[in-house]
């Protein structure tokens, strides 16, 4: 963690004071945020929710244009995993996601170590001081719970992108020297990220795997009794709830295959959220009230960061915004079957009667002497014409879908796994069906899915990670992960990463090992 962050109250209480208190300036001016005390935001309740509706903010701070929240590594992690390209390198901005280069770290592989533990720091500083704000035990119950969450969700996406997969049978370990090696490993033995569950000056060394599954697993398991206890209803999607929380939980436990918890908590979470219509699939992707979204991030005009911001990387058609000079692109082979042959890891791709067909515009340029075809990105695009607005989902019902029907057919229960996927898949394409009639079967389809469904919301390179590691599951893992293929638009082509690659962990930024002494970097 970056030493000179813990304790510090400028990012929690900076966010408290411009969430509920901006206008008063009399308070501003006797309490500069650098100087607020612990005590002080933790008075009441009141001062702890705006502890949580200050991590919410730091869900979508713009602190540069490849670092805007977790939609600038939502976009990382789906330019590291094979369906997403550009047809140019136009500003620059996540090239170096593109190439594999920000693993070393640079650009925003470099911002997310820091990004997640700042989510941690708050959290942690909210669970060690709720209990003594005044204020309901309800609140106070609820307030925790949402702390907790976030922090299963931070460390669960630290272990995912600086580890190889839970499940994976090598993972990175501990080697002679201050470089961790890739070997035959179990979790227990396996590193992890440092732990950190209260606030603390004195810098760790990297908990095991396991040790951090452990927290994650306790985190989520506590926050789901304090949920049910507070019985509080949340005010808005952007807050986290009980089917947040078990949406989580069900993220978790797929990896680390636990197919019972995985059904159950995905078929919870997605209760109350109808999957979208025909209508809502083409409406761009921008607003958080849309049916099925279950959490999200809300982007109006005063926190869109403008130019830094997932809308501007992401709409095509938006004057000024980098994608009109970068173009954003779905894969080749996600329409033309023709091209099937240049993906082995899913031949099968949108059906002709698909709604999601309507997420791209086919385009050509010319490239090496000859025109090349395209298909330019229309999934996201902003609220309003000539703004930056457009809200980001976090969670949706559609992956909750997707996770209980894989986990469904991987405790063998494939008629029960085709009954959920048809009830999915028919929202999206009406002449679907799913009759499929093995456990490998459903899980190659689900994973097909995943890739059409979830395209440009953060998934890629980390189920490609997971798909990699289903040694004893009986399924045929992925053989590794393409990017920058031949039919992509890209300047990289033809690249593939391994499992087990070093490739496929996040390097330590140096500013962390220059003050964590007991801090081991992963393999170079």
């Amino acid at each position: 963690m970056k030493i000179y962050k813990i304790l510090s109250l400028v990012g929690l209480v900076g966010t408290v004071l411009t969430t509920t208190v901006s206008c008063k300036k009399d308070f501003l001016n006797n309490s500069p945020t650098s100087q607020i005390p612990t005590e002080e935001v933790f008075k009441t309740t009141q001062g702890a929710r705006a502890a949580i509706n200050g991590i919410h903010s730091i869900m979508f701070e713009s602190t540069d244009h490849n670092a805007f929240g977790y939609p600038s590594i939502a976009l990382m992690s789906d330019l590291m995993g094979g369906d997403m390209g550009m047809n140019r390198q136009g500003s620059g901005w996540f090239v170096t996601a593109y190439w594999y280069r920000d693993v070393n770290p640079q650009g925003t592989g470099n911002y997310m170590w820091g990004f997640y533990y700042d989510i941690i720091n708050n959290a942690n500083h909210i669970i060690q001081n709720i209990a003594g704000a005044k204020g309901t035990q309800a609140d106070r119950d609820e307030i925790k719970a949402q702390a907790l969450s976030y922090r299963a969700w931070a460390y669960f996406q630290l272990v995912n992108y600086y580890q190889l997969s839970y499940k994976s049978t090598s993972l990175a370990v501990a080697g002679t020297t201050r470089f961790a090696v890739i070997a035959p490993a179990t979790p227990s033995t396996a590193l992890g990220v440092p732990l950190y569950t209260e606030p603390t000056k004195i810098a760790k060394p990297r908990a095991t795997l396991q040790e951090v599954y452990n927290q994650i697993i306790g985190d989520l398991d506590t926050a789901l009794l304090l949920f049910t206890s507070s019985g509080n209803t949340r005010k808005d999607k952007t807050q986290i709830d009980i089917q947040v929380a078990k949406g989580i939980y069900a993220r978790v436990a797929l990896t680390m295959q636990n197919f019972t918890k995985a059904a159950t908590m995905a078929r919870e979470a997605r209760g109350g959220y109808p999957l979208m219509s025909k209508t809502e699939l083409t409406g761009g992707f921008n607003r958080i009230y849309t049916s099925e979204w279950i959490w999200g991030s809300v982007i109006n005009a005063e926190q869109s960061g403008i130019y830094a911001s997932f809308i501007s990387q992401m709409d095509n058609t938006l004057n000024g915004s980098y994608a009109s000079q970068q173009t954003r692109t779905m894969s080749v082979a996600f329409f033309d079957s023709t091209n099937a042959a240049n993906d082995p890891n899913c031949i099968k791709r949108y059906a002709v009667d698909d709604y999601r067909r309507g997420w791209a515009t086919k385009d050509s340029i010319l490239r090496v002497g000859r025109w090349r075809p395209f298909y330019a990105q229309k999934k996201f695009v902003t609220q309003t014409a000539n703004t930056f607005i457009a809200d980001f989902p976090m969670m949706r019902a559609s992956e909750m879908y997707l996770i209980e029907a894989e986990a469904l057919a991987q405790q063998g229960s494939v008629p029960q796994a085709n009954t959920v996927l048809a009830e999915f898949g028919v929202t999206r394409q009406p002449s679907y069906v799913a009759t499929f009639a093995t456990k490998n079967a459903v899980v190659q389809e689900v994973w097909r899915q995943r890739r059409l469904e979830l395209w440009g919301e953060g998934f890629a390179f980390t189920d490609a990670k997971r798909n990699m590691a289903t040694a004893n599951t009986g399924v045929t893992p992925v053989g590794g992960v393409y990017y920058g293929f031949g039919r992509f638009i890209q300047i990289v082509e033809k690249t593939q990463v391994a499992p087990a690659s070093a490739d496929l962990i996040f390097k330590i930024p140096n500013s962390e090992l220059n003050q964590n002494q007991g801090c081991i970097q992963n393999p170079l």
